[in-house]
């Protein structure tokens, strides 16, 4: 809450600096001799570039307010998840007997979506805590502004597939930017080691074959679910496009059945 703070109250600041930086690169730049048509391309992009990152931040500070007025919901999501692992086998008993009166069969395919769901949860939930304990554990040795607020933010973003930590690095390496282009670099640098240590440690570890959706549909499922539903359909594209395929997987291996 006291980085919310500081954020939102040194937010006109980080504007400023921002627009002081793109006026010391101009200057920079103009020092070599270059055509005018490269001139001209060059400009036009620092000026794009500059109101594209302005209107990043702002945005940004009002993602942050909505962020926290709802903080409840997320730190909710892994104690539901931890909960529901912890009590697996209660949860499928009574569902199973529940199910079975009702759907017969179809219990089978019930389990099966509650083995993916709290398989999903706990292992996400976990691999965002982790990523999210590293990344403010370096950003705070790398000593960038907001650490532990970018740090949180970063690893609730990382329940978001492939890009996540895209968004969760943006905020950080341009506050890093704001006092040394070396220490920004450091942080890209952060980003990359962890990302890369969540792709090929973390991740395939704890979530393996739960979900069992391949790299592409996954892409392909949340930028449908970012279309139709915003954030929530992002954040949520991958668990329900693994139920989905659960449901269908089974109804077809009744249909071939049947047919033979």
């Amino acid at each position: 809450v006291e980085d919310l703070n500081q954020a939102l109250t040194k937010l006109p600041i980080y504007v400023k600096e921002l627009q002081n930086w793109f006026v010391r690169l101009n200057k920079e730049y103009k020092r070599f001799a270059l055509p005018q048509n490269v001139r001209d391309v060059v400009d036009e992009a620092l000026y794009r570039g500059e109101e594209v990152l302005r209107q990043f931040l702002l945005r940004l500070a009002t993602f942050l307010l909505s962020f926290f007025s709802q903080v409840l919901f997320f730190f909710l999501v892994p104690v539901l998840a931890f909960y529901f692992s912890k009590d697996m086998v209660n949860l499928k008993e009574v569902v199973f007997t529940w199910s079975k009166r009702l759907f017969g069969e179809e219990r089978e395919v019930i389990g099966e979506v509650i083995a993916v769901v709290t398989g999903y949860l706990r292992a996400q939930a976990l691999s965002s805590l982790l990523v999210g304990l590293l990344l403010t554990i370096g950003l705070l040795l790398l000593r960038v502004d907001l650490a532990i607020l970018i740090g949180v933010l970063a690893g609730v973003f990382n329940i978001i597939p492939y890009f996540g930590p895209v968004l969760g690095a943006v905020p950080a390496v341009l506050l890093a930017a704001q006092t040394s282009l070396w220490r920004a670099a450091y942080v890209i640098l952060l980003f990359f080691i962890v990302n890369q240590l969540e792709s090929m440690v973390i991740i395939p570890r704890l979530i393996g074959g739960r979900v069992g959706l391949h790299p592409l549909l996954v892409i392909f499922i949340i930028l449908i679910g970012g279309e139709l539903f915003g954030f929530s359909g992002i954040v949520f594209a991958v668990p329900v496009g693994a139920v989905l395929q659960v449901i269908i997987k089974y109804y077809w291996k009744k249909v071939l059945i049947g047919q033979k």
